[in-house]
């Protein structure tokens, strides 16, 4: 079982708290914990501290799955020489779009995949897809299901 606590830390003013507008003033101090084995044994805890990047594409020419190869053969490959790289996916999000989903060990190093992935896309795949919005952000959580053995 995993447990994630958001602790924010918000400035209250005279009208009352507002929301975070940079990143400092929202502290995410989360935990995962992690248990092996059968229930009664030690637990592992380790800090969460990941950030995800999502860039959106307009596919103009071409197929998804040309375009999937070629960013798991190259995008990938790139991605991987980055410091701080965890993860790397393409989704097909119909009606010829696209997103570019990676994982990131820090903010700072999810900022750093922009222009990274801004220059392989320009020198790959310039003529086959626009970007269309790019976003990074802290990671809260990411949890799924036990797996079934």
């Amino acid at each position: 079982m995993s447990r994630v606590r958001l602790r924010p830390t918000r400035p209250i003013g005279l009208l009352g708290p507002r929301e975070p507008t940079r990143r400092s003033d929202l502290q995410l101090p989360a935990r995962l914990t992690t248990r092996l084995g059968r229930s009664g044994t030690l637990a592992k805890e380790h800090t969460l501290t990941q950030a995800l990047r999502i860039a959106n594409y307009k596919v103009i020419r071409g197929t998804f799955p040309e375009l999937a190869e070629e960013a798991k053969g190259g995008m990938l490959d790139t991605f991987k020489t980055q410091p701080g790289f965890i993860r790397y996916g393409l989704a097909d999000t119909g009606d010829s779009t696209c997103v570019s989903i990676s994982l990131w060990e820090t903010r700072a190093q999810a900022d750093a995949a922009t222009p990274v992935a801004a220059t392989w896309v320009r020198e790959h795949l310039a003529d086959r897809v626009e970007l269309r919005s790019n976003q990074v952000g802290d990671l809260a959580f990411y949890e799924g299901a036990p797996a079934a053995v």
